[in-house]
């Protein structure tokens, strides 16, 4: 407890202190993708720790998973399976140095919340799925520009094709709605359909992968021409192709993980071809779990993102290229089976030839969410 004291002060104080730079606005949608990346994060940040709270530790708890498998077979157990839902509702207050990420460098606080809803039903030993719905809504109190609400259905499968159970695959599609209520030009519908592959070399050591596919609509926004002029009746739209492949080792309560990935975004705006680029990202993370049952869990990570526009203009008439370093720091603490906390602090810094592409921005936000 002493050490949280001295920690948790200092990390407030490198937030408040820490110097700002100058540049101009990102668009609301690269805003909105960055959240989404975070949110991805938070859930395979929860879903690594109920694969370690699920894991048997013992010979013994090896021997109770075998039982409980085989209960799976009688019907009464088949039939509660299929009727599995979850239920979860989350409200989380935070602050941002930039939000905006422009010249007046103005730091603002939010306030999230959200709602998710999964039916999981299990359909035997080797085929389980996953289909909900979940709400995001971020509301800025000075710079609401850039508040949003986002809807997503999502549904996937999970089998597990060989007796050994050490490989999994999983098929799945998302349909999401982002909505901004005082930015109409930014609005958008997505599609995604993504394979997720996992395999378990032993107890200690896995790896996994995925690709997905998206496709992006803009309500009100139009593709443009060469000159930058609006064509009329065509909405813009983007394409993105994007692959991931992870290595990890377990370690007792620790676990230390090693993620690439890499995506290529096209786009039928054809000015500068505006959105056509290339990312690879790098990320090296450690996590571990702390007191009984592993009522808390940290992770610490750090990656690295190198952005290479094909043809949109920097500040020196070459094509924009942007690098980017983000740290996080991630606490969910576990109050019973329906309270949880959770505490992030994040520092991204960003340098391009382009000056829009040059920021820096700390947040700071603690969540509480009841699970139903």
């Amino acid at each position: 407890m002493k050490i949280y004291r001295l920690i948790v002060p200092l990390i407030l104080t490198f937030a408040v202190n820490y110097p700002s730079i100058s540049f101009a606005q990102l668009s609301s949608e690269e805003l909105l993708e960055n959240r989404e990346a975070e949110r991805e994060r938070r859930i395979e940040d929860l879903e690594n720790l109920r694969q370690i709270k699920a894991a048997p530790k013992t010979a013994a708890d090896v021997l109770e998973l075998l039982k409980e498998r085989a209960k799976t077979k009688i019907e009464e157990k088949r039939k509660e399976l299929l009727r599995k839902k979850k239920f979860s509702v989350g409200v989380t207050a935070g602050y941002e140095s930039n939000p905006l990420n422009d010249g007046n460098n103005k730091g603002d606080s939010y306030n999230e919340n959200s709602f998710t809803f999964d039916w999981t039903p299990t359909f035997s030993p080797t085929l389980s799925g996953n289909f909900g719905y979940s709400l995001y809504n971020r509301m800025y109190f000075d710079q609401n520009i850039i508040n949003s609400n986002t809807h997503t259905l999502s549904g996937f499968l999970k089998i597990i094709p060989f007796k050994s159970g050490k490989f999994s695959i999983e098929p799945g599609v998302k349909k999401e709605w982002s909505l901004y209520p005082f930015d109409e030009s930014s609005v958008f519908d997505q599609w995604k359909t993504y394979l997720k592959y996992t395999y378990m070399i032993d107890q200690r050591w896995s790896h996994g992968g995925k690709y997905d596919y998206a496709y992006k609509t803009y309500a009100t926004k139009n593709a443009r021409n060469l000159s930058a002029t609006d064509i009329d009746g065509l909405d813009k739209k983007d394409y993105r192709n994007t692959a991931e492949w992870w290595l990890k080792r377990q370690i007792g309560k620790y676990s230390l993980k090693l993620k690439g990935k890499s995506y290529r975004n096209n786009s039928n705006d054809e000015y500068q071809k505006y959105d056509d680029y290339d990312s690879h990202d790098g990320e090296l993370s450690l996590s571990a779990a702390f007191l009984k049952d592993y009522k808390l869990y940290v992770i610490f990570s750090s990656d690295f993102e190198v952005k290479h526009y094909r043809k949109r203009a920097s500040d020196d008439n070459v094509a924009r290229s942007d690098r980017i370093l983000q740290y996080r720091l991630n606490n969910y603490y576990t109050i019973n089976k329906t309270l949880s906390l959770n505490y992030s602090f994040s520092l991204k810094n960003s340098n391009s030839n382009k000056s829009t592409g040059e920021f820096s921005n700390i947040t700071n936000s603690l969540g509480l969410t009841i699970n139903f």
